[in-house]
């Protein structure tokens, strides 16, 4: 849970005096200061990363505690085991920026898997970047100018998946409960500005937005009851809605 990460309160009873109090406990994060929440901590904000304040927000009642900087959160799902596991909210799904599924390695890879894990090596783990050269680069990416053109498609793309929109297709409309918001639009954005300096590229194109379109609206697609009866997925209905969705002509927001 959310509190795993960040920490939360707990009732302790003082013996001594025998009155009661909140106590905030921290979680895994370990931040050096901090702000805890009402009764769930929230999730990071921006693909992984704190909220604007770079803390944890809380009750109030306390000083605000600061987390360290990168600060992420990469969460694992097991499709075959629920056990000990609670699903989150969609809410709290939102606050990620990326569903990615992975699929089982090629015969090629898998032999080596093999072969490199059960040999008698000694496998030393290096650093690659540093806390500071990763802040470096996402700002790198922020700086990425983003053309009107491309703001619009990204616009276009999410609202196509809110089935009460007027610019909603027809399998929309018949499938999903429930579509993406306003923050899909931001990571659609973000997450294009990232292929594109990956890529070495200084032009964010739509082709861009489309390559993280998957990972950044699958979660965000909530399938309605007639959907999951005819079998229909939000990969299916995301898949669907890049082919669907054409670039802004100049003539549309003329």
């Amino acid at each position: 849970m959310p509190s795993d990460i960040t920490g939360t309160e707990i009732l302790e009873d003082d013996r001594t005096t025998g009155s009661r109090s909140f106590k905030f406990v921290k979680g895994r994060s370990s931040p050096t200061s901090f702000s805890p929440t009402r009764s769930t901590a929230r999730l990071p904000r921006r693909s992984g990363a704190p909220p604007s304040d770079a803390g944890i927000a809380g009750d109030g009642r306390r000083p605000t505690y600061d987390l360290p900087r990168p600060f992420f959160v990469l969460a694992t799902q097991n499709p075959i085991e629920q056990e000990g596991t609670y699903p989150l909210p969609e809410a709290q799904l939102d606050r990620f920026m990326f569903d990615i599924r992975i699929t089982y390695p090629k015969p090629e890879e898998e032999l080596q898997i093999a072969l490199s894990t059960t040999s008698d090596q000694d496998v030393q783990v290096s650093k690659v970047l540093t806390g500071p050269e990763i802040e470096q680069l996402q700002q790198i990416v922020r700086r990425l100018p983003v053309s009107d053109h491309v703001g619009r498609y990204a616009v276009n793309l999410a609202r196509a998946t809110r089935p009460d929109d007027e610019s909603a297709p027809g399998f929309t409309k018949e499938y999903v409960g429930w579509g993406a918001g306003t923050r899909a639009v931001q990571y659609l954005v973000l997450g294009a500005k990232a292929r594109a300096a990956i890529a070495g590229e200084y032009n964010v194109t739509c082709a861009h937005v489309q390559g993280g379109g998957g990972a950044v609206l699958r979660h965000r697609v909530m399938v309605n009851f007639h959907g999951e009866a005819e079998g229909v997925s939000s990969d299916r209905i995301v898949a669907d809605l890049l082919k669907h969705v054409s670039e802004p002509r100049p003539e549309d927001y003329q």
